[in-house]
């Protein structure tokens, strides 16, 4: 079975403009999260998707592997797909492809381990997501944080930017769990999800994940316990990061 990484970056970034490239104790966000991603020692292959030339270039002054996509995706899984279908050669329909959200500079290779292990696991899974636990009402009533509920056995069964599962005050012990902004997919669902049309919830919660909910049952969580690590998509989300990054002690294995 072959394992390939993708971390989609582009620098049309709404609230960002440029986010890929903006520094963090020293070095590009970029590299932060390829340097991060590539202490994962299971890939076939792992490489950074983009549509614009800055990227590009980076990639190439750091000896990186790049594939060039469509400036047209909106969502982060249709640009993998591309880059999938542009730079996979002969891959078969269980072979896993890894998405790995560009603006995760805190991300820990052991995370990424787990949706792996995850959906390896799983032969009712084509795809897993990362599931975070909730610590504080800030990040359980939080929009930008989006949550999700599962089954039992696992499967996701609902993602929202609201504070689900309902309760009337946080406690710990509902078992909140965030979205973290890696997932893994089985190539034959990767390719179908693709394939769908955007779903009504997909649209309303402004959620990807939510297509799977609605089309598929295959969609399951890799629960993981909480660790300090903040996703970047504003300028205040940026400082925050250059404060915090040094006291996390995977940091000293690269920088």
């Amino acid at each position: 079975m072959k394992i390939y990484g993708f971390i989609p970056a582009r620098m049309a970034s709404t609230r960002l403009p440029g986010k890929p490239l903006k520094y963090i104790q020293g070095k590009p966000m970029l590299e932060h999260v390829y340097e991060r991603a590539s202490f994962y020692k299971h890939w076939t292959k792992l490489s950074i998707a983009t549509c614009d030339q800055e990227i590009k270039d980076f990639c190439i002054s750091k000896n990186y592997n790049y594939v060039m996509t469509s400036k047209k995706h909106k969502e982060c899984t249709d640009r993998v797909y591309e880059a999938v279908k542009r730079d996979c050669k002969k891959i078969k329909a269980n072979d896993l492809i890894v998405c790995i959200q560009g603006d995760e500079p805190m991300l820990h290779p052991n995370m990424i381990k787990a949706v792996v292990d995850s959906l390896k696991k799983n032969k009712k899974a084509g795809m897993t997501i990362l599931g975070m636990n909730i610590i504080s009402n800030s990040q359980f009533e939080n929009p930008n944080i989006v949550k999700i509920v599962n089954s039992p056995e696992g499967e996701v069964l609902y993602c929202s930017r609201s504070p689900i599962p309902y309760s009337k005050k946080f406690n710990k012990k509902i078992g909140a769990k965030r979205i973290y902004a890696i997932f893994a997919f089985r190539y034959y669902f990767l390719k179908k999800y693709n394939q769908l049309n955007l779903s009504k919830l997909e649209k309303i919660e402004s959620c990807g994940q939510n297509r799977a909910c609605e089309y598929t049952k295959e969609m399951y969580v890799a629960p993981y316990k909480y660790v300090p690590s903040f996703s970047v998509d504003t300028n205040s989300d940026l400082k925050l990061v250059n404060r915090v990054i040094l006291k996390d002690p995977f940091t000293r294995k690269y920088l």
